[in-house]
Parts: C-alpha cells; sequence; structure tokens
C-alpha cells in the first residue's frame, strides 16, 4: 500500500516538474544569446521544492527520534513511511535537475564560409528595400555546415520588413529534405548602419520561434554597413564563419571588413 501512495506521489511530482522543461522560453530581443535568464529560473524553482523537501525531511527525523524515546510506535511507521515518499520525491527534483540542465543547454554549432556571407549580404541590401533568404545546411559531426543560398519569391517587402511566398519556402524546405539536406539559416536585412542597428524586432523574433519550433535554426540580420548579428529565440548556438574578408566583432556579430569590395 506504502508502495502505489510513493508511486502516484512521483507521478504526480514528476508531471508537476516536467512543466518546468516545456515552459516557453522569452529573452530579450538586445542580448538575443540563448535561454540564460529562463534556465536560471528554472533551476530556482527545482532549488526551492529541494530546500523545502530537505527542511521536512530534516524536521521529521528529528519527531520520529523523539517518537521513538516516547515509545509510539504508530507514530514511528507513519513517520518512516513519510520519509521514504520525501527521499523519493529529492531524488526525482534531482533527477528532473539534471534532464532541465542537459535540455537548456544544448549547443547548437552553426558554420558557414566568408564568400557564402558576402554574398549574402549583396543579395539582401542590393535594394532598398528589406532583402530575405534562406541557407541550406547539412549535419557534419554535430555542426550545422551551410551549403547553399536560397532565395524565393517574396509576398511582401518593403523597407520596413518581408515575407516570403508560403508555398515557395514550404516547398524549399521539403526538397532539400529530399536531398538530405536542411534550412539551418533565414538571413535578411535592416535598415539602418552600425551593429546596434541589427538587433531583432518582436516580429524577427515571433517569426524566428515559429521556425525553431521544428528545425534547428539560426537568424541572421544585416545592417547596411556589413554588420552581421547571428540570434535565437531560445536556443543556445554557436555561430563560426571560415574564411577571410570578415571578422568577428563580439558574440554572434560579425563584420565585412570592406563592404566597397561587395559588388552590387
Amino acid at each position: 500500500m506504502k508502495d502505489k501512495k510513493n508511486h502516484s506521489s512521483n507521478i504526480r511530482l514528476g508531471q508537476r516538474f516536467r512543466k518546468l522543461l516545456t515552459t516557453p522560453i522569452t529573452i530579450s530581443f538586445v542580448n538575443a544569446v540563448g535561454p540564460v535568464g529562463e534556465s536560471i529560473a528554472i533551476a530556482k524553482r527545482l532549488e526551492r521544492e529541494t530546500s523545502l523537501r530537505r527542511d521536512q525531511r530534516q524536521v521529521l527525523t528529528t519527531s520520529i527520534c523523539n517518537d521513538v524515546k516516547r515509545g509510539n510506535t504508530k507514530q514511528v511507521v507513519r513517520g518512516l513511511g513519510r520519509l521514504d515518499q520525501i527521499d523519493s520525491e529529492l531524488e526525482l527534483l534531482g533527477s528532473i535537475h539534471q534532464t532541465s540542465e542537459s535540455t537548456l543547454h544544448q549547443r547548437h554549432s552553426f558554420v558557414f564560409s566568408s564568400a557564402m556571407l558576402l554574398e549574402s549580404f549583396r543579395l539582401c541590401v542590393a535594394k532598398p528595400e528589406e532583402g530575405m533568404h534562406f541557407i541550406l545546411g547539412v549535419d557534419l559531426d554535430g555542426s550545422l555546415v551551410g551549403t547553399q543560398i536560397v532565395s524565393f519569391p517574396y509576398a511582401s517587402r518593403s523597407i520596413a520588413g518581408a515575407s516570403g511566398v508560403h508555398e515557395a519556402t514550404h516547398a524549399i524546405a521539403i526538397q532539400a529534405h529530399e536531398f538530405g539536406h536542411r534550412i539551418i539559416a533565414i538571413i535578411h536585412s535592416h535598415p539602418g548602419s552600425g551593429k546596434g542597428a541589427n538587433h531583432p524586432s518582436h516580429v524577427d523574433m515571433k517569426t524566428h520561434e515559429t521556425w525553431e519550433k521544428t528545425h534547428d535554426i539560426v537568424g541572421g540580420i544585416w545592417s547596411r554597413d556589413g554588420y552581421l548579428r547571428f540570434f535565437s529565440a531560445d536556443k543556445v548556438f554557436d555561430a563560426r564563419v571560415i574564411g577571410s574578408r570578415i571578422q568577428r566583432i563580439e558574440d554572434h556579430v560579425w563584420k565585412i571588413e570592406e563592404t566597397s569590395d561587395v559588388e552590387m
């Protein structure tokens, strides 16, 4: 009977804390570096529950010792049953904590060639309106490596934003899969110059969040003067650029050395 009660308690506790692992993650688009704030919040919530049960265990242990001294057999048996339950809950909390750590801190690695990114810049800023395209790639030893730029027709396009024709973007995703490739990046441009001009907007983040539900993918935004910022809605990631003529400025931000060398 005691085992059945403990099992039911573990199921309820597990269901309660599994929700922590599926809580939608929201981060500031200014930083756009992954689920740092949410991972801290989850860790604190798990820590609170663990601390609570440790305190309960300490109080219960003292109570059991007192009942033993008084010869209160029924209370001792009841206390030992509750002690087993708390120990099971602590074990489950520890297991969930390990799972949440590995899930939240799984790092995606993206690799692009500098030649590909120079072509990306040319396509995105060739006109005053916002430019946009996909980068296809393959999984190579755990890294997603860009292999090809693919453009698509626009459903709408202006200086303030752009969107692709849904049927066309969907067809690209299907065809890439048939050839053992996948969409690994969506790159677009923003108006303005400097590395502060290419932070993702709220719309950018919501759109990218939708893509990330079904794809391992990174976003990239060009400023008009050659700054490229990679971003994610809720994933921890690394972005590497192989080759010359583009240099890393800071985490996830790169700069073309001489934009005048890029033919428009």
